[in-house]
This record gives C-alpha cells, structure tokens and sequence, in this order.
C-alpha cells in the first residue's frame, strides 16, 4: 500500500510539473524505477538488493475473543484463569485492553499485529493451560481426552514411537489445521522437542506440556 501511494504521488508530481513546462511530460508507457542510489552488491559480492515480497496483505493476530475461543477448542474447555481472594478471574478478559482491544473511547479498533506484548501474554496463557491441560488428562479415561490421544502422560517416544507420532499428527490437524502423513518432515520438529525435553528433564508429562505449548504459541495457531 505504501509502494502504491508513493507511486501516485510520484506520478502526480510528475503531472504538475509537466503543466508549467512542456518538455517535462509524464511517458505514455510504465515508469522505470529509479536508479538505486547505492551499488546493489557490495564489495563482497554479496546481493544487497531487498528480497521480493509477495502480494497480499500482512499476517494479522487473532483477536483477545478469537483467541480465547480457540484455546478454550483446542483445550476441550480448558481458559486461562487464575484464582485471587477466592474469585476466579479470566487472565485474558482482564488483559484485553492492554492486547489491544478497544475501548471505544480512545480507540475503536482492535490492534491485532503479533507484537511483543502480545507474545509474551501468549505464552503464560499457554503455559497454565497446557498445565492443566496435560495433569486432568492423565487422570481422564482415554476416550474422553482431546490431547493425551492414544498415549498416557508418561509415554516417552522410545516406548511407543508410533503412537507417540500419530498423537503428534492428531493435535496438529487439531491446532494448526494441517493433516499430515505418516512420516512427514514436519513432524520432525515435534518429535524432536517432545525427546529432548524427555532427554533433558526426565519427565514426559513435562515433555507433553512442552508440545502443547509450543502448539499454541506457533503461529501457525494464533495467525491468519
């Protein structure tokens, strides 16, 4: 959008000063960019021009309600609340404002750009409800779980690979929307981390957590 505007802009001026002199007219055919003013290699040879970006808009966020519906989905429930003086409070509608919500007093729309704030408010939500998330499961009959699929809390990768694997393509279809095959690369990431937490802690509740965490906290969750 910028590019367009200072291409209007460049035209138009290009226009007035063609009023006040006959030899400055705008060419009937496109305009060539100009000439960058710096070379665009430099003395290492190394490209300098800026990469190509590809038509379409910016990535925007989900809204503070989009957001909160989607975990509560994906969770089977499950919000981000913490208790103070015996009350319940959700951490998500309290913070609203701050993640850009508007108060139709001094804003009337709703910032949703992926910023730094919202990332690290992201991450607490992910980290109390994969809590809780992954400790009711471990006590819930298998047919009544939406993340323990197929495994219990303490199945490691070296003691069910297959089924550790499926769970994994079973909540990335149910948080990020891609229904990988069997061995697929991009798998490969996911088993890694649930390993190396196991490798690292010993524990692979805490394993399980770290991939639900690591589900919601991806962009691949929270971005559209």
């Amino acid at each position: 959008m910028r590019t367009c505007i200072l291409a209007v802009c460049a035209l138009g001026a290009l226009g007035l000063a063609g009023c006040s002199d006959p030899s400055l007219t705008a060419p009937d055919g496109p305009v060539a960019p100009p000439t960058p003013a710096v070379d665009s290699v430099d003395e290492d040879g190394v490209d300098l021009t800026p990469a190509s970006r590809p038509d379409g808009r910016d990535y925007r966020r989900m809204d503070v309600d989009q957001l909160r519906a989607s975990i509560e989905q994906v969770t089977g429930g499950i919000v981000w609340t913490e208790t103070r003086n015996g009350q319940t409070i959700d951490r998500l509608e309290e913070l609203e404002n701050t993640l850009g919500k508007p108060d139709y007093i001094q804003s009337t729309l709703e910032d949703t750009s992926p910023a730094l704030l919202f990332q690290k408010f992201l991450g607490d939500a992910a980290a109390n409800v994969c809590e809780e998330l992954v400790t009711t499961e471990a006590s819930k009959p298998r047919a009544e779980r939406v993340f323990l699929v197929g495994v219990e809390a303490n199945t490691r990768f070296e003691d069910d690979p297959e089924a550790v694997e499926a769970n994994l393509r079973r909540q990335l279809l149910r948080f990020h929307g891609h229904d990988l095959p069997a061995g697929d690369a991009g798998l490969d990431r996911w088993v890694w981390l649930h390993r190396t937490t196991v490798e690292s802690t010993g524990d692979a509740a805490r394993a399980w957590r770290t991939v639900c965490i690591g589900l919601i906290t991806h962009p691949d969750f929270y971005t559209y």
